[in-house]
């Protein structure tokens, strides 16, 4: 067997999380990266959910929010709870009361 090394380790634990992305573990925060070793969410959440409905939630100092793919906070996190996004909504939780929000958090 021949491999090479995509990703040094400067990281607590790595996992495949989805196809061609990896769950990367630093400090306990985490974060994502490709096969080919490129960071597109450096580890400073304490929570990266499932991919669903286009998006990933994420979890940072207590409060959730949405991520892509591609790296980008689409909602910064602001939500005390937060369920995955299907057929473009996704049900939060802001205070004391339940919610439905689309992709723009609204």
């Amino acid at each position: 067997i021949h491999g090479s090394i995509i990703k040094n380790a400067e990281y607590d634990s790595i996992h495949i999380k989805q196809k061609e992305l990896l769950l990367i573990k630093k400090n306990n925060l985490y974060g994502l990266s490709t096969l080919n070793g490129v960071d597109i969410l450096s580890p400073q959440y304490e929570e990266i959910g499932d991919y669903s409905g286009g998006y990933f939630r994420v979890k940072q100092q207590g409060l959730y929010g949405y991520a892509a793919r591609s790296g980008k906070v689409y909602i910064k996190p602001q939500f005390t709870e937060a369920g995955d996004f299907f057929n473009g909504h996704a049900i939060v939780r802001i205070q004391n009361a339940y919610v439905l929000i689309n992709i723009s958090g609204k």
